[in-house]
């Protein structure tokens, strides 16, 4: 796909790997981008920053929660009035508060599901659009066992099996539907985790994961999801890790069935 003159929404836009995403796309000449997130403050701020770069009316700010349904579909509908249709959802949004474990599943897998089906039934094919992508912004964590925040892994763990699922769909829908997992990236999600680690990870296994891990540009994933856009392929996963481009990560060829013996 190409990116000139796409209409393109990006949850969580306003900072960190959502605005350098957004930087990204309109570098490549995306037609329009719009920004969903909860501040009002930051997403002004955000666009006096793109309108600087890129000139005016190439990036807009819709203020709202996404866990919010209504709120959502009421920007996704003020977008498509105005700019004729919507190309691309990036699903950046995402928490890891493990101790607000509702939250935590409503902003990290309701969200993304509901976001995607509104886009899947906008785009599709199925329903006479046009086609599109949707980009699940996940994490690596949702490719690996991660002691510290084991509930914030099982939402990204869903988001990865929701992706890879789509890919037979694709032939209907006309939708690709991809994830990319960053490694640890520099954003105020992982400056925040410490705070909202459970009470009954040790102090050993918190200081071997935030203090042992590299950690990378949000501008590497910004530049890493303009790549998937414009060649992943449906269902497919990619990770991105230590500024470098990102890789795809392939399913397992197989699996054991029910009640099927492990060959020694």
């Amino acid at each position: 796909m190409e990116i000139s003159n796409k209409v393109i929404i990006i949850t969580g836009g306003v900072g960190g790997m959502g605005f350098e995403t957004a930087k990204a796309l309109l570098n490549h000449g995306a037609k329009f981008v719009a920004l969903f997130d909860l501040t009002e403050t930051d997403g002004q701020s955000a666009i006096e920053k793109l309108d600087k770069e890129f000139g005016k009316g190439r990036a807009g700010f819709y203020p709202g929660d996404i866990v919010i349904d209504s709120e959502f579909e009421d920007n996704f509908n003020r977008i498509i009035k105005d700019h004729g249709s919507i190309d691309v959802l990036i699903n950046n949004a995402g928490i890891a508060n493990e101790q607000n474990i509702e939250r935590l599943v409503n902003v990290n897998v309701k969200a993304v599901l509901n976001s995607s089906l509104l886009a899947l039934n906008h785009m599709g094919k199925h329903k006479g659009g046009k086609g599109g992508a949707i980009v699940n912004v996940n994490a690596i964590l949702g490719l690996i066992d991660c002691p510290i925040l084991p509930f914030y892994s099982a939402t990204k763990h869903a988001i990865i099996g929701f992706t890879r699922c789509m890919k037979e769909n694709f032939a209907t829908t006309g939708v690709r539907v991809m994830s990319v997992c960053p490694g640890v990236t520099k954003t105020n999600l992982i400056k925040e985790i410490p705070n909202h680690i459970l009470d009954f990870v040790t102090d050993n296994l918190k200081d071997k994961a935030l203090n042992e891990v590299p950690v990378q540009s949000p501008k590497s994933v910004g530049s890493a999801i303009t790549e998937i856009i414009q060649k992943g392929e449906c269902g497919a996963v990619w990770v991105v890790e230590n500024d470098k481009k990102p890789l795809v990560i392939k399913p397992c060829d197989h699996y054991i069935r029910m009640g099927t013996p492990v060959d020694k």
